[in-house]
């Protein structure tokens, strides 16, 4: 694939009945002929097998980790004598229901197919799609904290059109954008609004001062044409890779076809209020009301839309606590309190339009996902013509409104780029990103840096960084390891981090080792960063950023299983501030930090920091080139397809 061809999707009409939208700018999917689902019973059958593929693969899975578990002495062998039983009568089943079901799916369902229970049908036929690098100016931002003030500056300068995807959008900080959102709307009568996110990380409590969904309920009642927030959860796909664990993992903001943000942040308090260098305390109570529990949202006015009714306070029952992001559920005792990322912002209007056309594509994809099952095989039409995805899409964009570079980005020196964007999803059958990055590190000439929350290349990617080290070119590469003073889940992707890195290590000729330098992120002194983690996912290869929101890990690089958008930013400049973010990352100074009664962050000897880089610099990466490693390594690989 050459450097100015992107993977896109496209639906064949022999397929479906594509229908081209707004100008015929891009294809969208909308509906299929009755004539190729005659049989409903066809249809069901699939389903069920669906369903019970994924719970097989969810026991299957489930046996592979508890059995590792059991050889590295974790656990006692009887743990596996259950699961092993509990995966074979799961397996069975469901080798039987094939056997069953046979004659009636041959038709329809083939080693080279995708099927799912929702959106996706069979034959998806996937083709290439050129897209040319734009010109674009750049702002390297070197944490999330910084990131979350420029979003609040883009959106508070919009004057058309807003689209937001955050992947997860939640807590405090989303309702300081749902209030400014709130006061565009009001003043701004030709705004348009789309947000694409999971619901997951909604909260909703008056006693937190919190109130995401009523905030929320608000923008759509009280602009159900301008404003749209689509939710993304997560789906599972059959495919000829396997079982797939989809959802929207895109991260991006762009305003008026001319501003926006890309990179590895969402719109989250452990993003939004946090540069991930020790400063993990309280998290500031940005916009606290104070009010009492069981009252009314700040701003919403009296009625069913601003009420908070006291029985919803934090929860909804046992299972809705137990894997509640907050509240001490499953999630908060796995998921770090801090992250330690970066984004990137961009001027320009034609790349900008581009993000703008694959949002939109993106929010309609999900409405048809959104649409009820059963019915979305014979719907006349499963997309509501009259959403604000469709209005916007149908919009032409007027740059013309956008608030002036040199005004928005006054004091800030920006720098020149060619930008493109490498979109992913699904749909595909192979991974854009995963190919962009083989081309990209086989062109490298002096240095790759590697600044990744996983570092799990492909055996492809692991070969070509080997001879590229062994031909003379130096590899950095900083992620997260996991000790005691790591978040809990580092503790399932950790060790295989270490293992693919001393891998890597120990198949480079011994004289040129010196040229890789490994540091894993945090420390154990002072217990800092506290349960942070590292979530960059950047790359420069020489003078080019490779960066956005795919992990280096199976989901992204091998089955393309979820929504993204990455980006290949080629600049010298750009590159040059890249490295020293990364660089941050590793040798960065930590900073001890509490908080007072109000819940603001406060430093302790600020402009003394402790005598402590946030990472530490791994010697002998061969310690790690170990049986135990390996074997640590395949239990998550069991796991890849669920957790990326």
């Amino acid at each position: 694939m050459s450097s100015e061809v992107n993977h896109h999707v496209s639906y064949k009409k022999n397929t479906y009945q594509a229908t081209s939208t707004g100008k015929g700018r891009f294809p969208v999917i909308n509906q299929l002929t009755k004539r190729q689902f005659k049989d409903n019973t066809i249809l069901k059958v699939r389903q069920l097998l669906l369903h019970t593929k994924l719970f097989a693969s969810l026991t299957m899975t489930a046996v592979g980790i508890v059995g590792f578990t059991v050889v590295v002495g974790f656990l006692p062998p009887v743990a596996f004598v259950t699961a092993a039983i509990a995966g074979g009568v799961f397996g069975g089943g469901y080798a039987l229901l094939i056997v069953v079901t046979k004659n009636a799916t041959r038709a329809s369902v083939g080693k080279d197919k995708i099927f799912s229970v929702c959106g996706l049908k069979p034959d998806t036929e996937i083709e290439e799609m050129p897209i040319e690098a734009k010109e674009v100016q750049t702002l390297v931002i070197p944490n999330s904290k910084e990131s979350f003030e420029w979003k609040k500056k883009l959106i508070e300068n919009a004057e058309k059109r807003i689209i937001l995807s955050g992947n997860y959008c939640g807590d405090k900080c989303f309702d300081e954008i749902l209030d400014i959102i709130r006061e565009k709307m009001e003043t701004k009568p030709e705004l348009k609004i789309v947000i694409i996110s999971s619901p997951k990380f909604l909260k909703e409590s008056s006693k937190k001062a919190v109130f995401n969904k009523s905030k929320i309920r608000y923008l759509e009642e009280t602009y159900p044409d301008r404003f749209q927030f689509v939710k993304t959860g997560d789906h599972y796909m059959d495919s000829k890779q396997g079982l797939k664990k989809i959802t929207n993992h895109t991260k991006a903001l762009v305003v008026d076809g001319t501003h926006f943000i890309l990179g590895g942040s969402g719109v989250e308090d452990k993003y939004a209020y946090l540069e991930g260098v020790g400063d993990q305390a309280e998290v500031r109570s940005t916009g606290s009301t104070g009010e009492t529990p069981g009252t009314i949202a700040p701003g919403l006015g009296e009625g069913p839309i601003g009420t908070i009714p006291t029985n919803s306070e934090d929860g909804g029952g046992f299972f809705q606590s137990l894997f509640s992001s907050s509240g001490g559920g499953l999630l908060e005792f796995l998921l770090p309190r801090g992250f330690r990322d970066m984004d990137f912002l961009f001027t320009g209007e034609d790349a900008a339009r581009e993000l703008d056309l694959e949002l939109l594509k993106l929010a309609r994809i999900w409405e048809q996902y959104n649409s009820p099952g059963d019915d979305i095989w014979y719907k006349e039409e499963i997309l509501d013509s009259r959403s604000v995805v469709s209005a916007l899409i149908d919009e032409e964009i007027d740059t013309d409104c956008a608030v002036d570079a040199e005004v928005l980005f006054k004091g800030k020196k920006l720098v020149s780029g060619r930008c493109k964007l490498i979109c992913s999803g699904p749909e595909m059958s192979d991974s854009p990103y995963g190919k962009t990055l083989l081309e990209e590190v086989e062109a490298a000439k002096d240095h790759i840096y590697i600044d990744h929350m996983y570092f799990h290349p492909t055996k492809e990617l692991s070969d070509l960084l080997i001879r590229k080290v062994n031909d003379g070119v130096r590899l950095t590469i900083v992620t997260n390891g996991n000790e005691s003073y790591s978040p809990k889940g580092h503790r399932m992707f950790g060790p295989r981090n270490r293992y693919a890195y001393a891998k890597i290590y120990a198949r480079v000729n011994e004289e040129n080792r010196d040229l890789i330098k490994v540091y894993e992120f945090g420390r154990g002194e002072h217990n800092l960063p506290k349960n942070t983690t590292l979530h960059k996912k950047v790359i420069v290869v020489d003078n080019k950023v490779i960066a956005g929101s795919s992990n280096l890990g199976y989901k992204s690089t091998v089955s393309s299983s979820d929504h993204e958008i990455n980006f290949v930013l080629e600049s010298d400049d750009a590159a040059e501030a890249t490295i020293e973010v990364i660089k941050d990352d590793a040798f960065q100074l930590l900073r001890k930090a509490h908080s007072d009664k109000r819940g603001t962050v406060i430093y302790d000897d600020d402009d003394n920091p402790l005598s402590l880089p946030l990472s530490i610099k791994v010697e002998d990466p061969l310690k790690y080139y170990t049986f135990q490693y390996q074997l640590l390594a395949l239990r998550h690989r069991k796991s890849a397809w669920l957790i990326g």
